[in-house]
């Protein structure tokens, strides 16, 4: 059985009732299934993409780029670098092309989720710039939290407005950072910040 959502929060339900739970989402192994690599845009889409850019009047290869601005940029593990195109925006891009480059992760329900609308005060208490590129630890990406307890960060990378980052630090090693994926997640992003909020208390 899979259990597919955007967070992972304790004291509820799901899992009370079910704890001996498998999290593929911590598993570097795991993480190319989450979405289209460069390789399968290449492989399954060559054709579309053409077609694409015969459309829009673009060379083959601009509109490669323009399709990897607007929707890569997704990583799911620090210890894989693979980037990930979102599949559903790939998918309604090709489909008509036409329509230009849009953003389809926002028309779906990506840009205010139920679980954003419970926190939106406190993102919006947040500046923007704070929140374009932040470092965190490891485990902050695997961690439980309280539905009613969740750190601003945290809920954003988990809901899908950022994603991971890696470079190189002083020490040799590696530091972690999460930032938005893309031009679509961007525009997404600051549209949370022209909501208008209603003083509704959160409810489970």
């Amino acid at each position: 059985i899979f259990i597919t959502g955007v967070g992972r929060f304790a004291k509820t339900s799901v899992f009370s009732q079910l704890n001996n739970l498998r999290d593929l989402g911590l598993e570097a192994k795991f993480a190319p299934l989450l979405g289209y690599t460069e390789s399968d845009m290449h492989q399954y889409f060559d054709e579309y993409v053409e077609n694409a850019a015969s459309i829009l009047n673009l060379s083959k290869e601009e509109c490669y780029a323009k399709i990897k601005s607007h929707y890569d940029g997704y990583r799911f593990h620090a210890e894989n670098e693979t980037l990930l195109h979102n599949p559903w925006s790939v998918l309604n891009f090709l489909s008509a092309p036409e329509n230009g480059f849009k953003n389809f992760w926002y028309e779906t329900g990506g840009a205010y989720p139920t679980l954003i609308s419970k926190y939106i005060k406190s993102i919006q208490n947040t500046p923007l710039t704070q929140i374009q590129k932040v470092k965190i630890g490891d485990e902050e990406l695997s961690a439980f939290y309280d539905f009613f307890d969740v750190p601003t960060v945290s809920l954003l990378y988990q809901t899908g407005y950022l994603t991971v980052r890696t470079e190189e630090n002083d020490l040799g090693g590696e530091s972690l950072f999460l930032v938005p994926p893309n031009l679509e997640v961007k525009s997404a992003l600051a549209s949370l910040y022209l909501i208008k909020v209603r003083d509704t208390p959160i409810t489970v």
